[in-house]
């Protein structure tokens, strides 16, 4: 489960690269991987992840009763919910993120 939380934690900055464009998002930096093969990187690894999600959710055996229920994607779910109340609380439109710079 941890594993699991802390790759979908990964992912979600890459999927936002992914959405906005990378030349939008990235500021200049020494590495890069340049537009194709960035492109790539990105977007095979937030598929990578998605599929194993999905996978590691899946139950165990057929068919699925109480007991032998795979209850990782409740608990993926009432995290999710968790924080999306917490950012609705907290008046998200004043939220000031900090500069990036890496020089």
């Amino acid at each position: 489960m941890a594993i699991l939380s802390l790759d979908i934690t990964y992912v979600v900055p890459e999927g936002i690269v992914l959405l906005r464009g990378r030349s939008n998002v990235l500021p200049k930096r020494h590495f890069d991987l340049g537009p194709y093969f960035g492109l790539f990187c990105n977007a095979f690894s937030a598929l990578w992840v998605a599929l194993y999600t999905v996978l590691f959710c899946l139950p165990e055996f057929l068919p699925v009763t109480m007991g032998n229920m795979n209850y990782v994607s409740v608990v993926i779910a009432g995290v999710v919910c968790a924080i999306g109340a917490f950012y609705e609380s907290k008046n998200h439109s004043k939220m000031i993120s900090a500069p990036a710079s890496l020089y």
